[in-house]
């Protein structure tokens, strides 16, 4: 049976954890800004949301309020992008084949740099009163650039499982040292 302040260690250890993964996105999204939208924040939401399945969102929620706080409130619909490709990343089968699971990550994080214009166009309207009636040729606009965001979360998409497979190890072990920790979870 697991004492008091064994959960309290493990639940200090994960929440610390989950804080500088947060922060680990906002510099290497901050490190990487001179290049159009190719960053790694995309492939960490995936690999948290892999290894750490619900508490994930914790490093996205970190980010996103980072980001805000940083470039102001125009960021908030980092929230729900990011978000959501948390969630989606959940309903792909952690036992499906390996290869297969590589190639649906890199899938799912270029659909969601493909569309990432088309999912920020509602916010747009809402924070800067863009008539929906000229939403699709704002949409259209960005296009080259949201091309660039799923090349490059493409390529990010490839360090997806060497990442979560390593991190997965690290923490199973980290675990087993912690008191009340559970390892092979």
């Amino acid at each position: 049976m697991r004492t008091a302040h064994a959960r309290t260690a493990v639940t200090l250890y994960h929440l610390s954890l989950m804080a500088m993964f947060g922060v680990l996105m906002f510099f290497g999204k901050l490190l990487m800004e001179g290049l159009p939208n190719i960053h790694p924040v995309g492939m960490f939401t995936v690999v948290f949301a892999i290894v750490y399945r619900g508490m994930g969102i914790l490093p996205v929620l970190v980010f996103s309020t980072l980001t805000l706080i940083y470039a102001g409130p125009v960021m908030w619909p980092y929230y729900y992008l990011f978000g959501l490709l948390w969630a989606l990343t959940l309903l792909i089968p952690r036992r499906a084949p390996r290869a297969v699971r590589g190639i649906l990550y890199c899938v799912l994080l270029g659909l969601h740099g493909l569309a990432f214009g088309t999912l920020w166009a509602p916010a747009q309207v809402l924070m800067f009163g863009l008539p929906w009636s000229s939403v699709g040729a704002w949409i259209a606009a960005g296009f080259a650039w949201d091309v660039t965001h799923c090349i490059g979360n493409v390529c990010m998409g490839f360090l997806v499982l060497p990442l979560s497979e390593l991190l997965a190890g690290l923490e199973r072990r980290m675990l087993a040292r912690l008191p009340g920790g559970q390892p092979g979870r």
